[in-house]
């Protein structure tokens, strides 16, 4: 999956905006995940968010999750989208 890492926000439409180290945290994790299936990806934040104890590090693995998981969403619209039997 491809990412789109604009700002520091927690997502379209979101209006809570995510402190430093927490975009910091979720920018690495999403790098590393760069160009992993969606399973793969989310079975890899599943097993960051079982062992992490931190909790900086798990609030921007909770964010790298929810910026995975809008961006699936937005694929799976846009292929709808563009489908024959949408334009009907």
């Amino acid at each position: 999956m491809k990412f789109s890492l604009d700002d520091n926000s927690v997502g379209a439409g979101g209006s809570i905006l995510l402190s430093p180290e927490v975009v910091a945290i979720r920018t690495k994790i999403i790098e590393v995940c760069d160009g992993k299936t969606f399973s793969d990806t989310i079975d890899f934040l599943k097993q960051l968010l079982d062992k992490e104890q931190d909790e900086q590090k798990r609030l921007g693995i909770l964010a790298a999750r929810v910026l995975v998981l809008r961006q699936r969403i937005s694929d799976i619209q846009e292929k709808e989208d563009s489908s024959p039997l949408s334009k009907l």
